[in-house]
């Protein structure tokens, strides 16, 4: 379970709070879609999630453990084995190989031993279709196939918490229905989801709670 309690946060040189007083619990085995208007302070919030950004006050506790009071290592031991992250914008390294963007997360796996790594990415990259483009350098890719790459990467370590930022964007209808069909097989009770989304089809979607941040606010839509 995580726990987020009253998280607040400002930017330096701003007056307003981009995240001002959001409280949420994240239980085990459920999934969440964070909808809200660009610029509303979505990608923040998540950021604050997944623990890639400790700039922040309020409460926040990963299985009863407080976080701030963690050393930065333990945090960032803690941000790789429990969370896997879909950026937005990626974020991959555009000179490298799709399979070394995707290993990046086992470098400091406990889970996977050094000599199953390999077979990890390549498992991965063949449940998402893109075994292909593991020798392709990721400038030389579509935008649909770096999206694919990017969730390759935040799967490759089996994270308990799965962050997804905008999954949709820059996906064929043909794509994201492969995404949502993986995220599908899975998800199990022993995992949590978090999807920033603009689709308004997870709404009658039984199986998420939605949650809408507006001005850095949180609440519940049902």
């Amino acid at each position: 379970m995580i726990e987020m309690i009253d998280i607040k946060k400002r930017y330096i040189n701003s007056d307003k709070n981009i995240i001002d007083g959001c409280t949420a619990i994240f239980d085990i085995g459920k999934r969440y879609a964070l909808f809200g208007e660009n610029g509303s302070g979505k990608t923040t919030f998540v950021k604050i999630l997944g623990l890639l950004d400790k700039n922040f006050s309020g409460t926040y506790r990963i299985n009863g453990k407080e976080v701030l009071s963690m050393s930065g290592s333990d945090i960032a031991r803690l941000r790789n084995e429990v969370f896997g992250f879909m950026f937005q914008d990626n974020k991959l390294l555009e000179n490298e190989s799709a399979y070394n963007n995707i290993f990046i997360p086992l470098i400091y796996s406990k889970r996977y031993r050094y000599f199953d790594r390999k077979k990890r990415v390549i498992e991965i990259a063949e449940i998402l279709g893109i075994e292909k483009l593991l020798k392709k350098r990721v400038f030389q890719m579509s935008g649909g196939e770096k999206h694919l790459v990017a969730l390759a990467r935040a799967m490759v370590n089996d994270p308990s918490v799965l962050i997804l930022d905008e999954p949709f964007s820059s996906l064929s209808i043909e794509n994201r229905k492969l995404i949502m069909e993986y995220v599908d097989n899975i998800m199990d009770e022993n995992k949590i989801l978090v999807m920033v989304t603009h689709d308004s089809s997870i709404y009658s979607d039984k199986r998420y709670i939605t949650l809408n941040m507006t001005e850095g606010k949180l609440s519940n839509i049902k």
